[in-house]
């Protein structure tokens, strides 16, 4: 037995270097494999950053392009509609139609709400707003053409919304966007815009109005001018340059969307945190 013991001895620890050769070497190619993986690893994601900028840069300078398309198309837009409403600020017909319904609503001792109902306006503007309805027909981005003299009231609407025969600075809508603009356009002469909102007389829909105070031939201010913009074609100017990866859409000064991104029931209602992206 001692014989045995000493023959097992020797076998054992020779078993036991290979082993541990075994295991060394196992390590050190682990190790060197490491160390030649590294700069691979390191080169890759070198060229992944630079890659990824690359393709970052290039796909923020394409949206600015267009961006900066879309913007100078609608600003050239709005300015051909301030030339338009210019000509009707300007119209002897216009200032005529609004000095004869006034006229006859002085005469008639009605309420307002009740004289834009009568046969004497319907006789009125009959004889004289031809050109008016014809302007609505021939463009489409115009949904309603609105006189309203210079306390506010509103004497005569191509679409006969409910705000037909109601009074803008102290009635139901005196506190919309609309009523503002049509207060700053008579109060500073110039034309102004009144932003979108959604106005309760054309069903709450999305509305934007173009204002321009009515002169006279002694340029004195006798009224206002409106137009209300239809905004399915504005909303049009975006969808031409949109594609799968790519949505266009406007907001405003406070983030709230102005222009649909799925639908338009998020308009005036969502906003977008511009350093992030759309929210809910």
């Amino acid at each position: 037995m001692k014989q045995d013991n000493g023959l097992r001895r020797p076998l054992e620890v020779e078993g036991h270097n290979k082993r541990r050769y075994h295991s060394l070497a196992q390590s050190l190619v682990l190790r060197f494999l490491l160390l030649a993986l590294l700069p691979l690893t390191l080169v890759s994601f070198k060229s992944y950053q630079q890659g990824y900028s690359s393709l970052r840069s290039a796909t923020v300078d394409a949206l600015e392009q267009v961006a900066e398309k879309n913007i100078g198309f609608i600003e050239n837009w709005f300015d051909y509609r301030v030339m338009d409403i210019a000509v009707q600020a300007e119209s002897a017909s216009n200032i005529a139609l609004l000095a004869g319904l006034s006229e006859g609503w002085k005469k008639s001792r009605k309420d307002l709400s009740a004289y834009v109902k009568s046969y004497d306006w319907a006789k009125r503007i009959d004889a004289s707003h031809d050109n008016l309805i014809t302007l609505m027909r021939q463009y489409d981005y115009i949904s309603d053409i609105l006189l309203i003299d210079d306390q506010g009231n509103i004497l005569f609407s191509t679409a006969y919304e409910s705000d037909l025969g109601t009074n803008l600075f102290k009635g139901p809508y005196s506190t919309t966007r609309f009523s503002s603009s049509v207060k700053a356009s008579f109060t500073s002469g110039q034309t102004q815009f009144s932003d979108f909102e959604r106005y309760a007389p054309s069903n709450n829909q999305v509305s934007g109005f173009i204002t321009a105070p009515l002169l006279d031939e002694f340029s004195v201010k006798v009224g206002v001018v409106a137009i209300k913009l239809n905004t399915t074609r504005i909303y049009g100017f975006l969808r031409r340059g949109e594609s799968i990866k790519l949505r266009e859409y406007l907001v405003g000064e406070q983030g709230i969307l102005r222009t649909p991104i799925d639908d338009q029931a998020s308009v005036l209602l969502k906003k977008v945190d511009l350093s992030h992206g759309y929210k809910e």
